[in-house]
């Protein structure tokens, strides 16, 4: 992703900040944010129902296994988002989610105010999740009078490697996703922002043996290619 004036790391969000609910850990602190175009994107990567992760610039760092906290199951991390639009109406944008498995190449790209149970807020009045904002007749989540929504999600609620935004993902392996919150207005980008999760060591990189070896194959080819060409 590009350099950004309007990227901001390790910092909190505006007003009315965090509205979704803390039982899970989040807090308005340590969120990756965009706030180039008036239109406010976080993002949160957080250990679930502790709290936040100190990231290195937009890079979080997070432990393997699932969450031992009593009655609950699933990944040890999760990440919050949050979009705050305010003053402008939240249908104005088309917004979207995309989750990169670095380890193995695979990318799950959704749109997050689908999600049934968001909060939302008018940018005063604020609902939360639990009962589902899109379920509910408020200000705050009726499409005419709505500014924003957040929630929390993870890539596993359920111990297992069963996961509806990574199909490979495992809680005891050692990955790096890559996070991205997007929202456009009729096709053209107004914000962005991404987060980087390294769980355990994060995802292996080539040795620099390989590295070396895949480029001398390569230069082999370029020969071979080259030789070929004269002959014709």
């Amino acid at each position: 992703m590009p350099a950004s004036a309007g990227l901001v790391y390790d910092t909190s969000l505006a007003a009315p900040g965090v509205y979704y609910g803390t039982g899970n850990g989040g807090t308005n602190s340590h969120w990756a944010v965009d706030k180039e175009t008036g239109v406010e994107l976080g993002l949160q990567p957080l250990i679930r129902y502790t709290g936040p992760v100190t990231p290195t610039g937009n890079v979080y760092d997070v432990a393997l296994g699932n969450t031992t906290v009593a009655g609950k199951q699933g990944s040890l991390w999760g990440f919050a988002f949050s979009v705050n639009s305010t003053p402008n109406l939240l249908s104005g944008l088309t917004l979207s989610i995309s989750i990169t498995d670095e380890l193995f190449g695979n990318t799950v790209t959704f749109d997050p105010s689908t999600i049934p149970d968001n909060a939302g807020t008018d940018g005063t009045n604020t609902v939360g999740g639990s009962n589902g904002c899109n379920a509910n007749a408020t200000s705050a989540c009726e499409p005419t009078t709505q500014t924003g929504i957040q929630n929390a999600e993870t890539l596993s609620f359920t111990n297992g490697v069963a996961s509806v935004f990574d199909p490979n993902y495992d809680s005891a392996l050692d990955d790096t996703w890559l996070i991205t919150l997007t929202a456009s207005n009729a096709g053209v980008t107004v914000g962005q922002v991404s987060a980087i999760v390294n769980a355990g060591l994060g995802a292996p990189v080539p040795e620099p043996s390989s590295m070396a070896l895949l480029g001398a194959g390569l230069l082999g080819l370029a020969a071979c290619r080259r030789r070929w060409t004269r002959s014709i």
